[in-house]
């Protein structure tokens, strides 16, 4: 159920919507419901049905971005509980894909057989 937002900015005004029982009569929504307010976030990113939080960081100047990303796999595993876990997305997971790729030398020989 959706009202025109003057109508749902408040918790109170909640209990002016009638829905209908049993015997079909009209009864006011907060004779059957209590309504508590929660502290929260606004909203909870997920990651594969997971609750998530998303970093993002960089290498600083003088670092590859394969040495910040091992510097926050450590950090990660110093600080975080065993049963949490994390995964890569965007350009990150992409990288990682190409780690498990082909070995640069393999790369360069073909490179060198094609151009030459």
């Amino acid at each position: 159920m959706e009202a025109e937002a003057p109508y749902r900015a408040n918790m109170e005004n909640l209990g002016q919507f009638y829905v209908r029982n049993n015997q079909g009569e009209r009864v006011p929504l907060s004779a059957l419901t209590k309504f508590e307010s929660h502290d929260g976030p606004e909203f909870t990113m997920r990651y594969n049905e997971y609750r998530s939080a998303q970093i993002n960081g960089s290498a600083a100047p003088g670092y590859s971005s394969d040495q910040a990303t091992a510097a926050l796999e450590e950090v990660f595993k110093q600080t975080m509980p065993g049963e949490m876990g994390f995964d890569y997305m965007g350009m990150s997971y992409q990288e990682q894909k190409a780690r498990q790729g082909l070995p640069a030398s393999v790369i360069f020989g073909f490179s060198l057989l094609f151009v030459f």
